[in-house]
């Protein structure tokens, strides 16, 4: 009778086990990335795409010109001061027009 109780037992906890692990959700071997979408300033003043065009700085601002200022990009690296878009930089939206001010 012990033997039979010591089965029933292993065999609830097993369905129990393989019960609560069918409603977690899978990850993917991506994991889960943060993106971040900042402003990047223009170094020559150009509408380009190229994310070595362009550089992060937080207290930078535009002065008024016919010139391209700044642009969004998005990353899955958090900006940092000074450098250009990292991290699988994407062009997000348009460009605001001025010359950068560092």
């Amino acid at each position: 009778m012990k033997n039979f109780k010591k089965i029933a037992l292993g065999l609830m906890v097993g369905a129990m086990a393989i019960g609560f692990s069918a409603f977690t959700n899978a990850k993917t071997s991506f994991g889960h990335k943060t993106l971040y979408n900042a402003s990047y300033y223009s170094l020559d003043g150009t509408a380009s795409h190229s994310a070595s065009d362009y550089v992060y700085d937080e207290n930078g601002s535009c002065t008024s010109s016919t010139k391209i200022c700044s642009a969004v990009w998005q990353t899955t690296i958090a900006p940092v001061q000074g450098d250009a878009p990292a991290g699988s930089p994407m062009f997000e939206n348009g460009t605001e027009p001025g010359t950068y001010k560092p």
